[in-house]
């Protein structure tokens, strides 16, 4: 057998590259979700691609006491870290993790640093997949899945190579022998043990593919990973608060990254102008914007459905979803005329004053959520209402103004008489004299909006919206700054709006005669960054992945997953009844040909008998079929259509008795239900028992509305056990 030096050893230079690949493999996963900071970065690149030459480890060898000492003399620069450099556990410990790796690798290697190697770059990727919500991780871990197996049959095969060495000479081997034991084999046969590797290694990661993916469909998703994933600070929506200062929303339209998606039933587009609404702000003393003004809160806990107002019958309703990415922001984004939400979404507090909805915490995790808005005007304040006294006080709070600002919302609102002429006179004036622009700031001259109305007469959204509220209030007129985003670019691939950063917005609202108008002194502004088409496609297909990866990976909740279910159910059901009606049509043709043919002689007769015996098996065949799906459907929990209450009835039960109301078995559903104290337990108790009866007994299948309400009442007693007991 033909023996070959260290450096042509096929198997080996491809296991040290698979080990490599790894190491690799993990950093970049953890740059991806941007826990780690470009100094780490660039020493860590450094000493990983110095590594990757054999001569360089072979003259620069580190032994294992020097390695030991260095490893030892890391943890008091550790405890620093944490303390003081990155200020958190996660980061400090990412860096330790880097370190070793690198330590390891300049180190002469036994199997079990090869080992020990495999485990930290598993471990870089465990706390990249609970710090990270990018699709792009997707594909590197499917990248990570195919080495890290390759790398774990290499390094099986050199320790079955190693142990085969050592029981046929009896000698074990030296840590750093020249010639290791794959060298006794030829280049050929290693090139085979390659390519073996190469092909179970794709074979694990196609099993693993379908085995994950069922398991995936199977388990809804929960929670924000084994960590929060950290806000950084180039996602912070730093204009989105109860107080910010003049100049945030500029330096947010800077910021091309995604804020959220908007997508509406097939067909339907946005009219153009419309702006998703965020909070409004009614105090401004000059170089901040804060809110002060309040209604009576609403607290909405933790639910699967909210219902905002009430709608008449006749109210024309959009219905629309929202995929919001993890900000620093406290508010949730919507459309004018909110009157429902759908989704699991955390604890939030509604201001009936200005339609703003707030999170009781931040939104450190990506929300999906379903609304309804009115369509249209909606209905508008009569002349004869008026705000409450210390709401118009707060709308016309003004702060120390220089005197041409007033006299020149004078001037323009001289010939106008009625309050909406006044303010769209003041709305056209803006639009007309001055200039848009994201270059110019005023923020660090002593009055701002002196500066721009008089000096610069340039400037973003928020001098033109703050200019125009302060004119607007010098006149009498009760205005307030909103602050939320226009509708963003259209994606034709994954019919959704993208709203981005630059797509932020702040605009008017005044209330005149007929109540709460919207107004945008801001002039129209040209999109500058106008892609070619074909990058403009290639944008819309990533756009559209990312928001499937949003919506059906990170927002794959029990909801979504019982609803996919259902479908894949009833579609299944479909097609078997199509094929038993198929199948009771041959057999009924068979049998008309055998009378037919049954008058012929012994051959054909023998023919006839033995399709018509096929045919009989094909039929018991596909009943039975159908009828062990059905029971296995059941087993798993996702019943047919006729028992969805059934099943919902079960998991009420095991709802109430871990809520601690276990249901006697000597009291039916109905005295049950009746028996419950709690008023709000026992009216979703009793709506849920009514299904259940009205199917199981009545045998009338559930509606689509109805599936959606009975659902709901589980969800609402869910959310009512975790407040307390359930009696």
């Amino acid at each position: 057998m033909n023996q070959v030096p260290v450096t042509h050893s096929t198997f080996l230079r491809f296991f040290e590259a698979l080990i490599s690949g790894l190491m690799g493999a993990g950093f970049l996963m953890l740059v991806l979700a941007g826990q780690i900071s470009n100094p780490i970065r660039l020493l860590f690149v450094f000493f990983f691609l110095v590594s990757l030459n054999p001569r360089w480890l072979q003259r620069f060898p580190l032994n294992r006491r020097l390695a030991n000492v260095l490893t030892w003399a890391y943890l008091p620069f550790f405890a620093l870290d944490m303390l003081y450099l990155s200020r958190s556990f996660v980061p400090a410990t990412l860096h330790l993790i880097l370190f070793v790796q690198i330590i390891k690798t300049y180190q002469p290697r036994k199997n079990r640093d090869y080992f020990y190697l495999i485990i930290l770059a598993f471990l870089e990727v465990l706390a990249a997949s609970s710090l990270t919500v990018s699709p792009i991780f997707l594909f590197c871990f499917v990248l990570f899945i195919f080495i890290g197996v390759a790398a774990l049959v290499g390094f099986e095969v050199k320790r079955g190579l190693d142990a085969w060495a050592v029981a046929e000479s009896g000698v074990p081997l030296e840590e750093g022998a020249a010639v290791p034991a794959v060298s006794r084999f030829s280049l050929r046969q290693q090139r085979q043990v390659v390519q073996a590797t190469l092909l179970f290694s794709l074979g694990a990661l196609l099993l693993i593919s379908l085995l994950g993916s069922a398991l995936f469909f199977a388990i809804p998703r929960f929670g924000a990973g084994y960590w929060h994933r950290r806000v950084n600070a180039t996602s912070r929506l730093s204009g989105f608060s109860d107080r910010i200062r003049l100049g945030a929303i500029g330096r947010l339209q800077l910021d091309n990254s995604v804020v959220m998606r908007l997508r509406l039933p097939e067909g339907l587009r946005l009219p153009p102008g419309t702006r998703v609404r965020g909070v409004a702000l009614d105090e401004f003393d000059g170089r901040n914007w804060s809110k002060t003004v309040r209604g009576a809160a609403i607290s909405l806990r933790p639910s699967a459905s909210y219902e905002i107002r009430k709608l008449a019958p006749d109210e024309p309703v959009l219905r629309y979803e929202v995929l919001l990415e993890p900000r620093s922001s406290v508010y949730l984004f919507s459309l004018a005329g909110l009157a429902r939400l759908r989704g699991n979404l955390p604890h939030l507090i509604y201001d009936p004053s200005d339609s703003s909805i707030r999170l009781v915490s931040q939104n450190l995790r990506r929300l999906a959520y379903e609304a309804e808005s009115v369509v249209g005007p909606g209905p508008e304040s009569s002349s004869n209402e008026r705000l409450p006294p210390g709401a118009r006080a707060g709308y016309l709070q003004l702060p120390p103004l220089d005197n041409r600002i007033i006299r020149l919302a004078q001037s323009i609102a001289a010939n106008p008489v009625l309050p909406e002429e006044q303010a769209k006179a003041i709305e056209s004036f803006l639009r007309r004299s001055f200039s848009y622009s994201l270059e110019a700031s005023q923020t660090e001259v002593s009055d701002p909006l002196s500066d721009f109305l008089f000096n610069t007469k340039t400037g973003h959204c928020e001098y033109f919206a703050s200019a125009m509220v302060v004119m607007l209030r010098s006149i009498g007129i009760p205005a307030r700054i909103v602050n939320g985003f226009q509708q963003g670019e259209f994606n034709e691939v994954g019919e959704d709006y993208v709203i981005r950063g630059r797509d932020a917005h702040s605009w008017v609202e005044a209330y005149v005669s007929r109540g709460w108008r919207s107004f945008d002194p801001t002039p129209p502004v040209g999109n500058e960054g106008d892609r070619g088409p074909w990058l403009k496609a290639l944008y819309n297909y990533v756009d559209a992945f990312e928001l499937f990866w949003g919506e059906w990976v990170l927002g794959f909740d029990d909801l979504t997953q019982w609803s996919l279910f259902q479908d894949l159910q009833s579609k299944s059901s479909r097609l078997t009844d199509s094929i038993t009606v198929s199948i009771y049509g041959a057999a009924v043709f068979a049998i008309e040909q055998a009378k037919v043919l049954f008058r012929v002689g012994g051959a054909e007769r023998l023919a006839v008998g033995v399709a018509f015996a096929a045919a009989f098996a094909a039929l018991l065949v596909g009943v039975l079929c159908r009828h062990l799906g059905r029971r296995k459907g059941e087993a798993a929990g996702f019943p047919g259509t006729t028992q969805v209450a059934a099943q919902i009835y079960r998991e009420m039960l095991q709802v109430l008795k871990t809520g601690g109301k276990p249901k006697p078995d000597w009291l039916t559903a109905t005295e049950f239900a009746a028996s419950i104290a709690n008023p709000q337990v026992r009216r979703e108790v009793v709506h849920i028992t009514e299904i259940y009866h009205r199917t199981r007994y009545g045998q009338q299948p559930l509606g689509p509305t109805e599936k959606e309400e009975v659902t709901r009442s589980l969800s609402s007693l869910k959310a009512l056990r975790k407040r307390g007991p359930l009696h």
